[in-house]
């Protein structure tokens, strides 16, 4: 006689604390340091046209190709007026010949693009010496998958119990599927740091070829962040599932239950049930012979 068991729920507590760990790692290996490298200046209280001047210095105005571009704000534009500069509405900014600029502004500019161009070549060197194996090393995954391994056995043997069979993984198994699975996450984040990294080193140059500064400096950075959040968040979810199933498949042959129903998660208009997961909603499956499936 059959006897059906419930399937086991995906814990998202587990993916999240695995999801938070490697955020963690990123932002404090990779993301702050680039931040901290840009600086925040501190605001002082000047004239109108000295606040210039320090808005050029701090990098919160900057002047490219006849613009002052960046935060305005009345101070700044005031005295962006009385030096003879012309606001464009067209590109919300303030236009006037180099020629024409006072003495002490120029030299803020020349002080500016210094400065930006000595924070881009150290930035540069930061992204270059950044090894992806230590940064990796630093996860220290082991413990989440450990106690993701032990809540999703004691699930099972909860169900199992029903029919009198025990299974139990030994200690090997155990830290075997451990070890895998942090080893598979370590080198997916590896992998996609290498990537960020280039990548990051390629926007910075287009800023020092674009003529852009901190503000789009700084909103590079922060996009990047917010990327590696959500790789975070889809890797973290992926490997616990998978983890589950795995464990799901070995405990359940350990106990003789050779075969399972296919059973689809529940859609939403953002994120409809696959197709071809629809077709096979209700069949069995033996553990030693699952359908293929596609996108």
């Amino acid at each position: 006689m059959k006897k059906d068991l419930s399937p086991i729920a995906f814990d998202t507590i587990d993916a999240e604390k695995i999801e938070a760990a490697i955020i963690k790692m990123l932002k404090e290996e990779l993301y702050l340091p680039l931040m901290t490298e840009i600086g925040q200046p501190k605001k002082l209280l000047y004239n109108s046209f000295d606040d210039l001047v320090d808005s050029i210095k701090s990098g919160r105005v900057y002047f490219y190709r006849g613009q002052f571009k960046g935060s305005f704000n009345v101070k700044i534009s005031s005295a962006l007026k009385n030096i003879g500069a012309k606001w464009d509405a067209k590109h919300g900014s303030f236009s006037i010949p180099y020629s024409k600029l006072p003495i002490d502004i120029k030299l803020a500019i020349t002080q500016a693009e210094d400065r930006f161009n000595k924070t881009l070549s150290t930035i540069d060197k930061k992204l270059i010496e950044l090894d992806p194996d230590q940064m990796v090393e630093k996860l220290k995954l082991e413990p989440f998958f450990d106690r993701a391994i032990y809540k999703t056995e004691m699930k099972i043997k909860d169900q199992l119990e029903a029919i009198a069979v025990s299974p139990n993984l030994t200690e090997h198994q155990k830290a075997k599927i451990t070890e895998e699975y942090t080893e598979n996450m370590n080198l997916y984040i590896k992998e996609w740091a290498e990537k960020e990294i280039i990548s990051l080193r390629e926007k910075v140059k287009v800023n020092v070829n674009s003529g852009v500064r901190y503000e789009n400096l700084i909103k590079t950075i922060k996009e990047s962040y917010g990327v590696s959040q959500s790789k975070a968040k889809f890797l973290a979810r992926q490997e616990t599932k998978l983890l589950t199933v795995q464990l799901q498949k070995e405990l359940y042959l350990d106990a003789g239950v050779g075969e399972y129903r296919w059973e689809c998660v529940t859609g939403s208009p953002n994120h409809p049930v696959r197709h071809h997961h629809k077709i096979l909603e209700g069949k069995i499956f033996r553990w030693d012979n699952p359908p293929v499936t596609v996108s």
